[in-house]
């Protein structure tokens, strides 16, 4: 409702609608997406859209959606094989904060010769001998162990710095490998 017409703020707002379209519910944004800018919802309320509101639709697949729904809008189409892995983990540890510059750079190159060791091997033993219940794409699962080892290694923080303190490189490596298994069985099976 802060993105309706009641403000008379100018800056962009963006509205990210993810997860699969319904027939039912990507037709009732086709009067957002139009030049009336309002939404109608189900009570029959209106809420209007300033123009600095924009949607932004992050679907898996379009077979839902109306050539109507469609030409409202940009598509941009990207297929899982365009996005490689490795390029979401090496933009994932180039943005990972950066502490001491010693252990920033030890763990840097850590992560990604962990990365090059066990995720190729585990997306392939998970594609040859599991099924998913819930499918997911290569890009989602190396996403998944990102978003894991990230929590995993902000709640040892200490742990891990009390490794470099007292046992070296060697015990941050091993620590480090660690988690980076952990992770690994949980975001990609």
């Amino acid at each position: 409702r802060s993105a309706g017409a009641g403000s008379d703020d100018t800056q962009l707002k963006l509205i990210v609608l993810d997860g699969d379209a319904d027939v039912e519910w990507i037709e009732s944004m086709n009067s957002v997406m139009d030049d009336n800018k309002c939404l109608t919802l189900a009570s029959n309320e209106r809420i209007p859209f300033m123009d600095s509101t924009k949607l932004l639709f992050e679907v898996g697949d379009m077979k839902h959606t109306s050539p109507a729904s469609v030409s409202r809008g940009a598509v941009v189409y990207i297929p899982d094989t365009t996005v490689s892995w490795r390029s979401i983990s090496q933009s994932w540890i180039r943005a990972r904060p950066r502490g001491q510059s010693s252990q920033s750079d030890l763990e840097a190159r850590l992560l990604e010769s962990l990365f090059d060791k066990y995720l190729p091997a585990s997306l392939a033993f998970v594609t040859r001998n599991l099924r998913d219940s819930v499918p997911l794409s290569v890009p989602n699962k190396v996403l998944s162990v990102c978003r894991i080892l990230e929590g995993v290694m902000s709640s040892n923080f200490d742990a891990f710095t009390d490794a470099m303190a007292t046992g070296g490189d060697e015990a941050f490596s091993q620590r480090l490998e660690g988690c980076f298994v952990y992770a690994t069985v949980w975001g990609v099976a």
